[in-house]
């Protein structure tokens, strides 16, 4: 889907909107049809899109991308690709990961050059709109690289003993982004030779650049270099930041505008959102601009249709992102105070900067970490991750995603006991399970409550007390688990799941003696031991579970499926449900909602299937994974 990693790594501002000098409804009514971009085009930065998505597997340490085109996000989309290389250079923002990769038929030929953003996008965010940005000359005051390194100077490269066209290398008055340049610096003795010599073997293959949000700013330096090397790039970047001056600007157009050809065959692709701020980044007021060939996505909601893509004119379009930098500077300049900065990271946090597949787990290291699961090549069961992105930080506030990899010894629960503050569970959610209990569907959510000590995690044994031995009636739940993010109170069910932080797996374990008959009207006695609440693997982000009632959710009983559905069959679903629980009660971040089990629990055949010391129960959800554990009778303690 176009443009997937818009909506995965760039912070969506839709507040920004409210300040432009026209409102989107304006912008939109004015395009006019020859704006918009043909279907090859479409279906171009489409696909140029997955391309630079998987950069972001680059910096994964073991994982990564493998040869011959491998990796955990879109490389099964591109069979004929062949890998030649990866880097990971440098801290921050002035870092540097791609990949370089061919192309070949029946595929169009290419040598394929694709630069990745940050995964710290909300402090370069906070960096580049409050912070004044240090410029350097442009090329620089080096001759080449060989008088730098005999001189031992740290200056910038000049271009012009090593261009085709020495007027083109001269760029007076031209200063860029320090931290972009460094990036670049950093990055070059990684791929200029290298591109060099797979165009040399390669001839007929079109040298493709793409880069993302901040690489895509080392994307344009990296084919100016390519540009004054006669290699004719071809460059698309999405959401890429400002570079440098008026002049810089100037100057990249001059290389890559050419005024013969129409906007749909330029040979420089700018894409931006409507929603995306990083464009107008850093501010106007410190001296940046933008350069042409920009491609306006005008739908707030990914992915758009071709129609929402406009060709646009110039680098200051009215109707376009450019176009809006001067009325967008007065919203962003306001971060430059404490307070602001403090509240736009908070709503990153809670919108944007939460992991994709979050784990806690025990480390070979010894420690324990919260972090991004790392998981094979195309597997989407979190219980296979092997390594973690190391998180730090509060979880449901200030955090940070750091590039520090750790290897999984053992996955515990995803949420530590501390950081959960209510564990909510919803009965008879389900039609055909309360079909199967004989009892009549609900008119309003059944809701019970578990003791946060029944919370275990994926792979622990779950203990049996002398208590529940005596009588049979031990009986298995695979369950939805929704945890909320933010506060949420009196919440309507249209923007219910944006409280949602992410899903999670879970087993109400219970007793139905102890519920059903023993516990005179209260669910909870036969449901409330320690370890009753097994939840895992991971918590998979809502950005990535959109729609949680199209879900399979199955549990299988010594490897023998036992419940098998859809959370389409529940009766009150997620929105629902998080909006009902919400009228005049504050649901906190942290707070876990089981939402029901489907048809084919033990109680509801016959004769029943009660759970046995030693049994093996598996419950798993699509897109999420599978929680396996192990029922143990504990032994009575003897008598003093």
């Amino acid at each position: 889907m176009l443009l997937e990693s818009f909506k995965t790594h760039v912070l969506l501002l839709v507040s920004a909107i409210a300040i432009l000098g026209q409102s989107q409804q304006e912008i939109l009514g004015t395009l006019q049809s020859d704006h918009n971009v043909s279907d090859g085009l479409f279906r171009d930065l489409e696909e140029l899109s997955r391309v630079v998505d998987i950069a972001y597997c680059v910096g994964t340490a073991g994982l990564g991308i493998q040869k011959p085109f491998l990796c955990a996000s879109r490389c099964q989309d591109f069979k004929h690709f062949e890998l030649v290389k990866t880097w990971h250079t440098g801290p921050l923002i002035s870092d540097s990961c791609g990949y370089i990769a061919l192309s070949h038929h029946p595929s169009v030929p290419r040598i394929i050059v694709a630069f990745r953003g940050t995964y710290s996008i909300a402090n370069a965010i906070i960096d580049l709109s409050t912070i004044p940005q240090e410029y350097v000359p442009y090329p620089g005051d080096d001759h080449d690289e060989q008088k730098a390194a005999s001189s031992g100077s740290k200056g910038w490269r000049h271009l012009s003993s090593k261009a085709v066209n020495p007027d083109i290398s001269r760029c007076d008055e031209c200063t860029v982004h320090a931290g972009f340049m460094t990036s670049w610096r950093h990055t070059r003795p990684e791929v200029i030779d290298q591109v060099g010599e797979l165009l040399n073997r390669y001839p007929d293959h079109r040298l493709t650049v793409v880069g993302h949000s901040l690489g895509g700013a080392v994307a344009a330096l990296a084919s100016l270099d390519f540009h004054a090397k006669g290699w004719g790039p071809q460059i698309t970047t999405f959401g890429e930041p400002k570079i440098g001056n008026e002049a810089l600007m100037k100057y990249l157009d001059q290389a890559f505008l050419d005024p013969s050809q129409s906007r749909e065959n330029q040979t420089y692709r700018r894409v931006t959102h409507v929603d995306d701020p990083v464009p107008l980044l850093p501010l106007s007021e410190w001296g940046y601009r933008s350069h042409s060939g920009e491609i306006f996505i005008s739908k707030p909601d990914l992915p758009p249709e071709r129609e929402d893509l406009h060709l646009c004119e110039g680098n200051k379009d009215p109707l376009c992102l450019a176009g809006t930098s001067a009325s967008s500077d007065s919203f962003l300049s306001r971060l430059k105070t404490e307070a602001d900065i403090e509240s736009f990271k908070e709503w990153w946090l809670h919108n944007k900067g939460f992991p994709e597949r979050l784990i806690r787990f025990l480390a070979k290291d010894g420690k324990t970490y919260y972090g991004d699961a790392i998981l094979p090549p195309g597997e989407t069961n979190i219980a296979k991750a092997t390594q973690g992105r190391v998180i730090t930080g509060d979880i449901f506030g200030k955090h940070d995603i750091t590039g520090q990899i750790a290897d999984v010894r053992f996955l515990l629960a995803p949420l530590a006991r501390d950081d959960v503050k209510t564990v909510r569970c919803l009965g008879l959610n389900y039609e055909q399970h309360a079909k199967e209990s004989n009892m009549s569907i609900p008119e309003y959510p059944v809701l019970f409550y578990k003791p946060t000590t029944a919370l275990t995690g994926p792979f622990e044994n779950i203990p049996v007390p002398a208590l529940a031995q005596e009588v049979d009636g031990l009986d298995y739940e695979c369950e939805l688990v929704a945890v909320i993010g933010k506060e949420a109170r009196d919440v309507p069910e249209s923007q219910a799941l944006d409280y949602v932080l992410g899903y999670s797996v879970g087993n109400d374990v219970s007793h139905r003696e102890w519920q059903i008959k023993r516990g005179g009207g209260q669910w909870a006695l036969g449901k409330m031991y320690d370890g009753w609440a097994p939840f895992g693997p991971g918590i998979v982000s809502s950005r990535i579970i959109k729609d949680p009632q199209s879900l399979r959710i199955s549990t299988r009983l010594n490897g023998t499926t036992v419940q098998d559905s859809s959370t389409r069959d529940m009766i009150f679903g997620v929105a629902k449900t998080i909006s009902f629980l919400s009228q005049g009660t504050t649901l906190l971040p942290g707070d876990i909602i089981f939402t029901g089990t489907p048809q084919g629990v033990g109680s509801g055949r016959s004769p029943p299937l009660w759970l046995k010391d030693g049994n093996i129960v598996e419950v798993g959800i699509q897109g999420i994974g599978i929680c396996t554990n192990k029922v143990h009778y504990v032994k009575s303690r003897p008598k003093l």
